[in-house]
């Protein structure tokens, strides 16, 4: 995101990034149960608005990472689902796995100075089975499709190791 920045000299690029987050600066990809998103600030809406915005936009980010991983398993060899799904179902996916993470915190908050963009980093920590289950089957999934994508999404969770909490020795 902010590592484009064109400043001429260094300690130009080091004041500018001085205050952001770290997380602002990683490549957060491999976490695929957070999500990052933003909404700028306009006239007549408060500051806790856009940050609702914006949480809300990075928690749908974390259902389009599992879609995305879900597709993946779809493409693989391995895949076990008989059912086609074309790239319009995966996409429709991402509202029913949206409506069932559960736990979702807000793990940062950040507001550029410079143009008063909102950035927010949130963290799921599970999802409703019954709810999925129920959102896939008005997307006219069979139940061996629906079962295995169910299993799929537990999956990710149960793998989704929360690196903020890794304790790391300090003499690594």
């Amino acid at each position: 995101m902010l590592q484009a920045c064109t400043c001429p000299n260094t300690s130009q690029r080091n004041s500018f990034l001085q205050d952001v987050p770290y997380w602002m600066l990683q490549n957060r990809s491999q976490y695929l149960t957070q999500g990052v998103d933003s909404s700028h600030i306009v006239d007549g809406k408060t500051t806790e608005e856009i940050e609702k915005i914006a949480t809300k936009r990075a928690t749908i980010r974390v259902a389009q990472n599992i879609v995305h991983k879900l597709k993946e398993a779809y493409l693989s060899k391995s895949n076990r689902i008989k059912q086609k799904i074309t790239n319009e179902m995966f996409i429709q996916m991402t509202k029913p796995i949206f409506d069932s993470l559960m736990n979702v915190d807000r793990l940062g908050i950040y507001i550029n100075p410079n143009n008063e963009e909102v950035f927010a980093l949130v963290r799921a920590r599970g999802f409703d089975k019954d709810a999925l289950s129920e959102g896939l089957h008005k997307m006219a999934l069979d139940n061996q499709a629906v079962s295995i994508l169910v299993a799929k999404v537990e999956e990710i969770f149960k793998d989704s190791i929360n690196y903020g909490d890794v304790k790391v020795p300090i003499a690594m």
